[in-house]
């Protein structure tokens, strides 16, 4: 499928789920045979305002420009009206850069003071054609009330090749030597502060809770990229280990061997991470807060979800000690609905509809 549209992507500096995010949307567009140029941001906060300022020229030959980072940079107000503006704003962006004011170090601090002037300044000028979100909480939590596009994190289709030819590689690598009676679960915390995620603490809580009712001994690692690898041991059967984050081979190869992944987010995203350990046919178990049950399009037999931390204690513990059953059923049940809901040929729609619509 050939398109004429030139799309820009100006991206500010990213790593962890954004820098993911990144890589794939601009394959995502390319399948779509869109002319796509990555136009990257460098330096310091300051040093990237003008790296910005510098490529308006170059941004104006575009018909589409879409800013990566939440931020919409300065160049969007001059370049010409022919030319789409698109914002991809990712999390809670607002509460995190607040929290990083709250607890970082000084450096840090200072980079969130401006980054959050640099945005309610941007912001309010309100010059952005579209707004990329992942979930409509995401949109309602940062105060985007229209021109909103949906997009939820997604599977490529060679992504969905890799994982089918890994799963057939490293399957049969799954450790059968260890002691039957022990089950390990696993869940991986982000970069950001963010009050759409559980803690560390409300983990240790809840395999706390889990392992009081489970004749089995259970290891919970947290990957965490914001704290020194270390174990935690919370009482006879659990034991609490925190890790670093892992090259992805290593990662995937870690995961095939869990018997349950723990998503943290608490509204009704499914982060990238949660997608790959269901492409890698792991179950996972996702609390979400009541007011964001309704927004979700899976149901509870598609994963092992809970509204409560009561509840979720009590289906963990059913699943845990019933383990067999349910471990390949969970599987089965949330790899399809990836496969059915979250490919990009599914969720690509509104974003192409708009790159291609006429400027009124």
């Amino acid at each position: 499928m050939m398109r004429n549209n030139k799309i820009a992507i100006v991206i500010p500096g990213a790593k962890g789920g954004v820098k993911q995010t990144i890589e794939k949307l601009i394959k995502g567009l390319k399948l779509e045979g869109f002319y796509v140029e990555p136009m990257a941001l460098h330096g310091n906060p300051v040093n990237k305002i003008v790296s910005d300022l510098r490529n308006i020229n170059a941004l104006r030959r575009f018909d589409s420009v879409i800013y990566m980072g939440s931020i919409p940079w300065p160049s969007h107000l001059f370049i010409d009206n022919h030319v789409k503006t698109i914002l991809f704003v990712h999390g809670f962006i607002k509460h995190e850069l607040l929290n990083a004011i709250k607890h970082e170090k000084i450096r840090t601090k200072m980079r969130a003071v401006y980054q959050l002037g640099l945005r309610d300044f941007f912001m309010a000028t309100n010059r952005i054609d579209a707004f990329i979100c992942r979930c409509f909480t995401s949109c309602e939590v940062n105060g985007i009330k229209k021109n909103y596009i949906l997009l939820p994190e997604f599977v490529l289709p060679d992504e969905i090749k890799f994982f089918e030819e890994f799963i057939r590689k490293h399957g049969d690598e799954q450790e059968d030597d260890r002691p039957h009676p022990i089950v390990r679960i696993a869940t991986y915390t982000s970069y950001a502060e963010s009050p759409r995620l559980l803690k560390p603490r409300h983990l240790e809580y809840l395999a706390k809770l889990v392992s009081k009712n489970v004749d089995r001994r259970i290891e919970l690692s947290v990957i965490d990229p914001r704290r020194e690898s270390g174990i935690v041991r919370m009482g006879e059967n659990l034991i609490i280990k925190y890790i670093k984050p892992m090259p992805k081979e290593e990662f995937y190869k870690f995961i095939i061997n869990t018997d349950l992944f723990i998503e943290l987010c608490i509204d009704e995203e499914l982060r990238n991470t949660s997608i790959e350990v269901a492409l890698l046919e792991t179950p996972i178990a996702k609390l979400t807060h009541p007011k964001y049950l309704n927004r979700q399009d899976y149901g509870e037999d598609d994963l092992i979800q809970e509204y409560s931390f009561k509840k979720l204690v009590e289906r963990l513990v059913d699943y845990l000690n019933n383990i067999e059953y349910y471990r390949p059923y969970y599987a089965k049940k949330l790899k399809t609905f990836i496969l059915e809901h979250r490919t990009w040929n599914v969720v690509k729609k509104p974003l192409i509809m708009h790159i291609l619509a006429e400027i009124q």
